[in-house]
């Protein structure tokens, strides 16, 4: 839907507040054949990519004395909100040293959706997703069960971030993040994940994602679903990062995988599991 690439830059801008007599505060994107509706929505759009970084070589343009462009990433600036029914869509993405910044809510209601993908490095300059209002993947147009709880939050893979300020609400995999220099942050304090069958939040091959706080939930979408899914995991490389208060409810599941070596955290922060009606809380305690 927009493309940016080669140093350029895309402003998606807000009118709120301008002369405009309807300003424009938000898009969205419905790819569809109304007689099948979501079953034929979009499959695979991406709504925003931006690809690389501003070079001499690659444009043959010479920059103005002084501008010191050299190496800029591309970025797309987000300024609406966005609506995405796609089907597997990805609201924004980046590769190469690109960047997107968003400063709207953003909402997802196709299956297996992902709302920010950073994908690899360009010289020292990491692709980069930004966001700083709330986010939301949860199946709202999806009707089979078997395609709900696979939506991702934020994406980072070779060395790309992706850093979500706003609440996250999330079903499937908040953040995943996959490769060294490869970072994820979720940093708003009431975060609602509900973990997909294999996790909440994940973290392999030298990744990280740090959880600002919230809530995390393990529970069946249909009969024994959820019966190895975990609230979050780490590899022996990878590290979740839990810098605020966290409740985990586990009505199915497996609440930690691996050793405690694998999470990075000094405190278990009252994990609250919830079992047939009935709910446990652990104290604050200190890691050994």
């Amino acid at each position: 839907m927009f493309l940016a690439q080669n140093g350029t830059v895309v402003d998606i801008r807000n009118d709120a507040g301008t002369k405009f007599t309807t300003p424009q505060t938000s898009f969205f994107l419905i790819i569809v054949v109304l007689w099948q509706m979501m079953k034929n929505a979009g499959l695979g759009t991406v709504i925003a990519y931006s690809e690389g970084v501003w070079t001499h070589a690659d444009t043959e343009l010479t920059e103005k004395s002084g501008a010191n462009i050299e190496g800029k990433p591309t970025e797309i600036k987000v300024g609406q909100d966005l609506n995405m029914a796609s089907r597997e869509g990805i609201a924004y993405m980046a590769q190469n040293g690109g960047k997107v910044t968003v400063d709207g809510t953003t909402k997802a209601t196709g299956r297996a959706s992902i709302i920010g993908y950073a994908d690899g490095k360009n010289g020292n300059t990491a692709s980069e997703i930004t966001i700083s209002k709330a986010v939301t993947a949860t199946d709202d147009g999806v009707t089979a069960n078997v395609n709900k709880f696979k939506n991702i939050g934020g994406y980072a893979k070779n060395g790309g971030k992706v850093n979500i300020q706003g609440k996250a609400t999330i079903n499937g995999i908040g953040g995943f993040a996959n490769g060294t220099g490869s970072e994820v942050t979720l940093g708003a304090n009431n975060n609602d994940i509900k973990a997909g069958v294999q996790t909440g939040l994940a973290a392999i091959n030298n990744g990280v994602v740090n959880f600002g706080g919230g809530t995390i939930e393990v529970k069946d979408n249909v009969s024994g679903d959820h019966a190895a899914s975990t609230p979050f995991y780490a590899d022996s490389t990878g590290k979740v990062v839990i810098t605020g208060d966290t409740t985990v409810n586990m009505y199915n599941g497996i609440l930690v995988s691996g050793t405690k070596n694998d999470y990075s955290k000094k405190y278990w922060w009252f994990w609250k599991i919830s079992r047939n009606g009935k709910s446990y809380c652990w104290d604050k305690k200190q890691m050994e």
